[in-house]
């Protein structure tokens, strides 16, 4: 067999080898963008799904809702994400659209620990789970939430929830100075908030 043979031979075999893993992933991150389990039958997160990714990935895992932190950008319009919430709502899966709004203020009244209060309160009812909570990358905005969720749900430390809200992309977290010293200090407050939240309903 001549040296040519052998040469196409191994790059076809290389070929074969190399790029169906290399399709399925990129058409996982077309269809399901940084689709991860947080919490086995709990939490999901995302980013935006296409339609037929949300699909697959309801039939996957089982999911009964859907958290979007995706809004309007103009008052009035509609969301971008709106088609995927009319067809949860039409095939019988919870749908929750938390607004985003500012973590600190100077007066020392948060206005995102009412999405917070939003959020947890969902993981409240097991009815609801497995949840998807989602933005539109599934890195900032959803990493911040799974934070709190790791904190407030499943008793990890500060530390241990920014180590990995970095790890999965938040680079740059330090530099966003209100969204890390909310988290850095969730400890205290949140456990607080979730608590009122609890007694509240009881």
């Amino acid at each position: 067999m001549g040296n040519a043979i052998r040469w196409l031979l191994g790059i076809g075999i290389l070929a074969i080898i190399t790029i169906p893993p290399v399709l399925m992933i990129r058409h996982q991150q077309t269809h399901q963008r940084n689709l991860r389990v947080v919490q086995d039958g709990v939490l999901l997160r995302s980013g935006q799904l296409t339609q037929s990714g949300l699909e697959a990935a309801i039939r996957e895992h089982g999911i009964k809702t859907v958290v979007t932190l995706r809004y309007a950008e103009r008052p009035g319009e509609i969301p971008q994400d709106a088609a995927e919430e009319h067809w949860c709502l039409a095939n019988g899966i919870q749908y929750r659209r938390i607004q985003p709004r500012r973590w600190s203020s100077p007066n020392g009244q948060v206005p995102a620990e009412i999405g917070v209060s939003e959020f947890l309160e969902v993981f409240e009812n097991p009815k609801n789970h497995p949840i998807l909570v989602h933005c539109f990358a599934g890195i900032h905005r959803t990493g911040s939430y799974c934070a709190i969720y790791r904190m407030a749900g499943q008793g990890w430390s500060p530390e241990s929830a920014l180590r990995e809200l970095k790890y999965l992309g938040y680079d740059k977290l330090e530099t966003e100075w209100d969204v890390f010293n909310y988290l850095r200090s969730f400890e205290a407050s949140s456990l607080d908030l979730l608590r009122t939240s609890n007694d509240s309903q009881q």
